[in-house]
């Protein structure tokens, strides 16, 4: 009786060993997706500043926008590809410049705030049937 207990203490160690080796696992897959994820769109984000003809071919067009008008009031509008007026979005701050990014596997964005200097703009994208797109763009810079 007492040799029984041991093997069923030992197995039910085992079953717990295996369980945290799997949970360990799981985790570890689960950083190594966001990490491609988030390496997938900076390289997507490099070819977006360095080809126009890319750029424009990843664009959801008609592009939902708010820009500010004279008054500075926003206006929501929809940019046709010939009102889009091709640009680099930097990837890295700078004194001038904040850069966030928001990577997430489906939806990412991109946040600059100026210092000083007017700059706020947001541009959203969004992964359709696994390509980026450039689906909203927000420019309030004054």
């Amino acid at each position: 009786m007492k040799g029984l207990r041991l093997h069923y203490y030992f197995a039910l160690a085992l079953v717990q060993c295996i369980l945290m080796s799997c949970q360990q696992q799981a985790a570890s897959a689960h950083l190594d997706v966001q990490m491609d994820t988030k390496k997938e769109f900076i390289i997507f984000l490099q070819e977006f500043n360095e080809n126009q003809d890319f750029q424009l071919s990843r664009i959801k067009f008609p592009l939902e926008a708010t820009v500010l008008v004279d008054d500075f009031t926003p206006w929501d509008v929809f940019l046709t590809k010939e009102q889009y007026h091709v640009g680099s979005l930097p990837i890295h701050s700078s004194q001038e410049l904040t850069v966030l990014l928001s990577i997430d596997s489906t939806y990412s964005s991109v946040m600059y705030k100026g210092a000083e200097n007017g700059i706020m703009a947001e541009y959203y994208f969004e992964k359709l049937e696994g390509i980026w797109f450039l689906v909203k763009m927000n420019d309030l810079s004054t």
